[in-house]
């Protein structure tokens, strides 16, 4: 019986250029490459310093352009907190007019069912806005949002916190509401939180 055909030497395998395709390749320039002053195909707005870091010119940040956040003035405030108050006192009428469907008479002892009724109400229309939105739907229509000092989000206790001065304001008649002419009012006060123009 004939033998095999030998295989070439195992050791000529390893002989083999790893990437032969690698060293007829053109030269691509990088993009920090491209990136240098000077470089014709390079992009504006892109330099590199002295030690080699890649750095950006402000024409590159949006935020360079994005205007400071503006007091919301009395106007809107007074809007926002209308609008507010009309639905929920909207709220507590609905619920007259079921106790009366109901046959339910309203005395004095119905005063703290409707009071925890409408103050829970009030609480969750207030609050949970401003937790997740920074607004209630009164400020949302007015163009205002708050914010806290630094610009960022409220928590909740300050939310809390701009709903009793909401109250407070509230059972003032509004007189408490004439803070707000020197740009903070007692919501704001109480927080420590600013109420902003909504910026488009």
């Amino acid at each position: 019986m004939s033998r095999p055909p030998e295989g070439p030497d195992p050791d000529l395998l390893f002989d083999l250029p790893l990437d032969p395709i690698a060293d007829e390749l053109p030269e691509v320039a990088t993009p920090r490459e491209k990136s240098k002053p000077g470089n014709e195909t390079g992009e504006a707005g892109e330099a590199e310093d002295d030690q080699g870091a890649l750095t950006f010119t402000p024409e590159d940040d949006p935020a360079a352009y994005r205007p400071s956040p503006v007091e919301a003035p009395p106007g809107p405030r007074f809007v926002a907190a209308v609008l507010d108050l009309v639905v929920q006192v909207a709220i507590l009428g609905f619920a007259l007019a079921a106790l009366r469907l109901l046959e339910v008479p309203i005395d004095r002892r119905m005063l703290a069912p409707l009071a925890v009724f409408v103050g829970s109400f009030s609480f969750l229309y207030q609050v949970m806005p401003l937790t997740f939105w920074g607004h209630t739907p009164g400020m949302a229509y007015a163009g205002i949002h708050g914010r806290a000092k630094g610009g960022g989000f409220m928590t909740i206790q300050q939310c809390v916190l701009r709903w009793l001065g909401w109250l407070l304001t509230l059972a003032t008649a509004g007189i408490a509401g004439l803070l707000s002419l020197s740009g903070v009012s007692l919501t704001d006060l109480l927080s420590g939180t600013r109420s902003y123009l909504r910026q488009t």
